[in-house]
């Protein structure tokens, strides 16, 4: 009885999703003590994440997908290199102040949110596309967020490899590992029949996940919100943008694929780059991260009867 009650919970966490995610944003901005008390487990909330999106996985999927890699791998190289040169060409026409264009090229490059899936459940989307974009797109990450952080940003950081690679292992190799222990103990069968439950609790950790990347910013809105709109604004533009873009560029896939790999383009997990440098790009950084988290929260309930029209 109690497991039913809590699967119908779950499940009306995924129908109001939305709403739940905004919600949870406003939270963050009310009760900033409730996001000074999350802060410090964001990297745990980061890797459940990325554990409930492999096991709601059908492996069958990704096997189908890399029987056709031309579409995904072309999708990733876009999306992990051609975004951030795209955005390092157009902030570098504008008078941006220098943290935040740095902010949006690592935003170009950073890889697809991990709850782009629910996400494209909530719209009506298949998800199996933004699954393949979210794994592909974070195994990749440590070749190719290095490569834009020194080879295009020139940032001047002494970026330490190891400490990098250790927490990769921790927030995205252990999750990995421990799906498929989950699965090889319970059967894949066993979490694909339960996604709705899975993309309840992802809805869950995504807005545990959002309180704590929002630490500090109700005393930074209070103390200069100028910059904390001029920040807003800016990912917002690109969540936007990007998703405009995706929608166009991909068109000829269909229109479901193309909006899928939209929403994949202008989602990104900027959560995992804070997590996985480690503080090192600096405090007006977080407040980008911190920003970016309020359009990608806000965006499925504008999106969706938009999506819906389209579709």
């Amino acid at each position: 009885m109690a497991f039913s009650m809590i699967g119908r919970l779950l499940a009306l966490l995924v129908r109001h999703g939305p709403l739940v995610l905004a919600l949870g944003i406003a939270l963050s901005v009310l009760v900033p003590a409730l996001a000074t008390f999350l802060g410090p487990a964001l990297g745990p909330f980061i890797a459940l994440l990325m554990l409930v999106a492999l096991l709601r996985l059908d492996p069958g999927e990704l096997v189908a997908l890399a029987r056709r890699p031309l579409v995904p791998g072309l999708a990733l190289v876009i999306l992990l290199l051609g975004a951030p040169m795209i955005v390092w060409l157009v902030v570098g026409l504008l008078d941006l102040p220098a943290p935040l264009a740095q902010a949006m090229v690592l935003n170009g490059a950073a890889p697809v949110l991990m709850s782009s899936a629910a996400l494209a459940q909530m719209i009506g989307l298949n998800a199996a596309l933004s699954i393949g974009m979210i794994v592909g797109s974070t195994l990749l990450l440590p070749l190719t967020l290095p490569l834009v952080m020194i080879g295009v940003l020139d940032l001047g950081i002494d970026l330490d490899h190891g400490a990098f690679a250790g927490r990769f292992f921790l927030y995205i190799v252990v999750p990995f590992v421990a799906a498929w222990l989950l699965r090889r103990h319970f059967g894949a069968d066993a979490f694909i029949e339960r996604r709705s439950t899975l993309d309840g609790l992802g809805v869950i950790f995504v807005v545990l996940a959002g309180i704590a990347l929002m630490d500090g910013v109700t005393a930074r809105l209070l103390a200069t919100p100028a910059t904390v709109a001029l920040y807003l604004g800016a990912a917002t533009v690109f969540n936007g943008l990007f998703q405009v873009l995706g929608a166009l560029l991909f068109s000829p896939l269909g229109r479901h694929r193309a909006l899928g790999l939209a929403l994949c383009l202008g989602n990104r997990n900027m959560g995992l780059v804070l997590v996985l440098t480690g503080g090192l790009l600096g405090a007006e950084f977080a407040l980008y991260v911190a920003m970016a988290q309020i359009p990608m929260y806000l965006m499925p309930a504008i999106v969706k009867p938009i999506y819906g029209r389209y579709l």
